[in-house]
This record gives C-alpha cells, structure tokens and sequence, in this order.
C-alpha cells in the first residue's frame, strides 16, 4: 500500500519564500543594470533599445510555451534547476565581449587609482571633460590618420621656396593630399562602424541566448507553487508571496550600488568594476539553485483541454472595460520601458553613482510594500477608473521630473511616488481582472494584462525609445512620455465613464464565504447564495 505523502505547508511556504527572495535579489543586481552595462561597452541608445526589445519579446513568446512544455510532460523541477544553472554561464558570457574602446568603460566611473596615469581623479570630472575627451580623442584620430598628408604639405611648402617655377607642382601635390586625407578619414569611419555592428551583434546573441534560458522559471515556478498550495487549500499565501521577491530585490540593488561604487574603476587592467554586478548575480542564483531542489512543487495529472490564454483573451475582448484596461496596461508598459531603460542613463550624466541607482530601486519597491497593506482601502475610495488614473498621473510626474534632474541625488525624492505609479495601478488593473473572469480564469486574464505591459508593451517602448533618445535627447523622451500619459488618463477617466459595468460573479469566491455573514433578517430565498448571486449579476447588467 502507497504510503500517503505528508504536506507540510508552512515549509513549502517557507522555502517558495526564500526562493523568490534569493531570485529577485540575483536579478536586481545586473538587470536593472543591464542598460548601463552596455553604455559602457560603446553600444548607442537605439542599438541598445533594440537589445532590450529583442529581450521582451523573447520573454513575450517563450515564457508560456515553456511553461506549457513544463506542464505538459511533468518536468517542471528539471526546467527550474537547468534554467537557473544554464542562466549563470549565459550572464557571466557578456563579461567576454570585449568593448568597442577601452576609454568607453572608464568614462563615467572613479578612476583614482589610476590618476598617476593622467585619468580624471572623479566621476564628476570624467563627466565635466566628457566633451573635452572626445573631443581630444577625434583631433589626436585625425591627427594620426592626417600625419602622411601633415608631411606631404611640409614638402609641398619646401618646394614652394624654391621657386615660381615650381606653382603648379604645389597645386597638383596639394590636391593629392587632400584626397588622400579624406580616403583614410573615410577608411577610418568604416572601421568604427565595423567595429560596433560586430559588438551589436555579439551582445545580441548573448542577451538572446540569457533571455531563451532564463525566461522559462518565473513562469514555471509561478504555476507549481500556485497548483501546490490549491492542491493543499492554502491559496492565501499565494497572493502575499511577491513581498518577498521585493524585499531581496530591494536590499539586493542597494548593496550592490554601494559595492560597485566604492571600487576603483578597474579591478586589473582587464576587468571592469561593472563585472562585480555579473559576479554577485552568479553567486545568488547559485544559491537559488540550491533552494530550487527544495522547492514545493505539485505534479498535476490532470491534462487541460482549453487552451486558458485563448479564453482569456475572449473575456477581455467581450468586455468593454477590460478592453480599456488592456490598452491601459499596454501604455504602460511603454512608458515604463523608457524608464527602464535609460533612467540610469540620465543620472549617471548628472553625475551619479551606482549607490544612488541603487538606492532608487530600494526606494521604489519599500514603498510599494508600505503601500500595499492599504491597497484595500485605496481600491474602495477611489474605486478602480480614479486608482488607475491616479497611476498614470503619478508615473507621468516622474517623467517630467526625470527631464530636469540637476544633481546625482536628486531622483531619490520622486521614487516614493512609484507606489501609485507602479503598485496602485496594478492593483486596480488586477482588481479588473478579477471582475471579468470567470471561475478558475483569474490568474490567466492577468497574465493577459501582463503580457501586454510587460512584453508586447515594453518590447515596442524600447525601440521607440532607443530611437528618440538617438534623434533628440532623455529629455524629450521623458518629456513626451509625461505628455502621452496625461492625455491617456484623461480619455481613460472619459471612456470608462460612458461604459456600462458588467461584473462577472466568481461563484468559487462565494462558495468559500462564510454563511454566518448573513443576516438573521434575511428571508430563505435571499439566504441562497446562488439566487442572490445571479440576481445581482442581472442588476449589474441591465444597464
């Protein structure tokens, strides 16, 4: 006889925790600094838009057919622990990429060790004789490929004193030198464009490869752990886990901020301080992956014959609301990416550190996890439109306030407001959610929603971005980012007015609620739960 397996919950709960603590906290130490990373390797703001969107995309695609994959054929332990191993050798991969000049990884970072060699002392001054580097480095370029034409005109000048004679020798010699100069500065040009079409190219295999083996965890963890704990009746838990992924994330890009800021730039003459950022992510999913052995994990027999994205994509479109809400989540997604992206871009040209981009992240996500124990409560006030419109007005204050940044220090004060910006809306997006789907459909509408923001949203704001950032500048980046977002917010609060509210009844909720609620006033029919419920979901939606 089968021995029956003992569940012990508040173990599996305990190690789901520490799993996502030690995930999030290995990711927050190089993705949130990916972008800057590959600033420094020489790569442009559109080259660099066109990594990051492949990467969404890749994520977009992969992410739920491996998971399905996973399910389907009961492997889901062994695609957790081969995607968390194969994830370390595919980051520490970029460290061998070489850059496209070496004076690209020393340019915004302290280098005092190495001011006997004639480097500014200070990233403040790096960044202050920036202009004046790149200018130095063009003119001793040009100076170098011009030297054969330098001494041709010295020549030509010599034979000019000898004489009248010798004038049209002078014209016909000078001709050559010019042409011959603007061969070699042309020479020179497609060398530097060769150069980093090549770099591209190689970082985007590399980002490719990292995002095709690591996007199939999240996914997969997400759905053992959710089919685990409603296997065992213990799916409030569930709803509180990510807390713990924010808090490792959080204290996670704080430390290593202030490691990397306190280095020297270079650590040898080969090995740039941003490495430690690779370094530090190998060793915290390395001891991800020893927790991963551990992780609670439910085998599910039971082969579904629908496919949940599908029908979750029905329940959206036939709903007016949750369409508007898509678009919202899409927008978003958008806007979200250029911050992402190139928010450290913009502070490290006013100077800061890898301390203060760090204690930016810390800061964001502590407030939403103040702000989450009130989520309730701010949901029932401003109901779920004003939440989401709130949101947007909150992001789009931060991006008009990322177009005048004026000191290093200076994006802290605004981060706070990522608790609405990011936290609130999403929870009134989830909320909406929930009101569409149908029993058993909850966490598929959201994964909808998440798709949209997350993947198709920030895939199409990278490459946009990239490209105003290359065409204009940051700050008109973040400058149309705020306006796009006032507008949304505005035509959202008007169109969700005019659409009438159409709340699905989620029966497996009311199954759950406790009969004693009722009140002893209530009459027979109006204590049957199924009666009550149809009849309010006919008063929804009459009008």
């Amino acid at each position: 006889m089968r021995r029956n397996k003992q569940w012990d919950v508040n173990k599996a709960m305990l190690l789901s925790r520490l799993f996502h603590f030690l995930h999030c906290a290995g990711k927050a130490c190089v993705i949130p600094f990916l972008t800057l990373y590959l600033r420094h390797l020489g790569l442009t703001a559109s080259l660099t838009g066109i990594i990051m969107g492949t990467k969404h995309f890749i994520n977009l695609a992969w992410a739920p057919l491996s998971g399905y994959f996973a399910k389907h054929y009961n492997k889901r332990r062994v695609v957790i622990l081969s995607s968390l191993l194969c994830s370390i050798g595919a980051g520490l991969l970029l460290l061998l990429i070489p850059p496209a000049n070496s004076a690209a990884m020393s340019r915004y970072c302290n280098i005092s060790a190495f001011a006997g060699f004639g480097l500014p002392k200070t990233a403040e001054d790096t960044i202050n004789n920036s202009q004046l580097g790149n200018t130095a480095v063009t003119v001793h370029t040009f100076t170098t490929l011009i030297s054969p034409t330098a001494l041709t005109l010295m020549n030509t000048k010599h034979i000019a004193t000898a004489g009248a004679d010798n004038s049209h020798s002078k014209r016909s010699l000078r001709s050559k030198s010019l042409k011959t100069g603007s061969a070699h500065g042309q020479k020179a040009t497609d060398v530097v464009l060769e150069v980093q079409r090549q770099l591209f190219f190689l970082v985007l295999m590399a980002v490719a490869l990292w995002e095709v083996l690591a996007a199939p965890l999240e996914w997969t963890v997400d759905d053992g752990l959710y089919e685990y704990l409603d296997f065992v009746d213990a799916t409030d838990g569930y709803s509180r886990h990510w807390i713990w992924g924010y808090l490792g994330a959080a204290c996670s890009a704080c430390g290593v901020g202030l490691l990397v800021s306190n280095l020297d730039c270079l650590l040898n003459v080969h090995i740039h301080r941003s490495s430690v950022h690779f370094y530090c992510y190998a060793i915290l999913i390395t001891l991800t992956l020893l927790t991963g052995t551990f992780l609670p994990i439910h085998v599910n027999r039971k082969q579904e014959q629908t496919n949940k994205v599908l029908k979750a994509l029905h329940l959206i479109s036939n709903e007016g609301r949750a369409t508007l809400c898509a678009l919202t989540a899409f927008i978003v997604g958008v806007v979200g990416s250029t911050v992402e992206n190139y928010l450290f871009w913009q502070m490290q040209d006013k100077g800061s550190s890898e301390f203060y981009m760090g204690a930016s992240i810390g800061i964001t996500l502590f407030a939403e996890i103040l702000l989450s124990f009130f989520s309730h409560r701010i949901l029932k006030t401003l109901g779920q439109s004003g939440t989401v419109a709130l949101g947007m007005f909150c992001m789009a204050v931060q991006c008009l306030y990322y177009s005048f940044l004026w000191s290093p220090w200076s994006v802290l004060p605004i981060q706070s407001l990522n608790a609405f910006s990011n936290g609130a809306l999403w929870w009134a997006l989830n909320a909406q959610c929930e009101d569409v789907s149908t029993p058993g459909m909850e966490r598929s509408v959201q994964r909808v929603f998440q798709a949209l923001s997350l993947g198709l949203g920030a895939g199409i704001g990278s490459l946009a971005g990239g490209f105003v950032v290359s065409r204009f500048s940051l700050e008109v980046l973040y400058r149309a980012a705020a306006v796009v977002l006032v507008i949304w917010s505005v035509a959202f609060l008007i169109v969700q007015s005019r659409i009438p509210r159409q709340k699905r009844v989620n029966y497996s909720q009311l199954l759950a609620a406790d009969n004693t609620d009722l009140s002893d006033t209530e009459t027979d029919q109006e204590r049957d739960w199924l009666v009550k419920a149809m009849k309010d979901e006919k008063e929804n939606n009459s009008w």
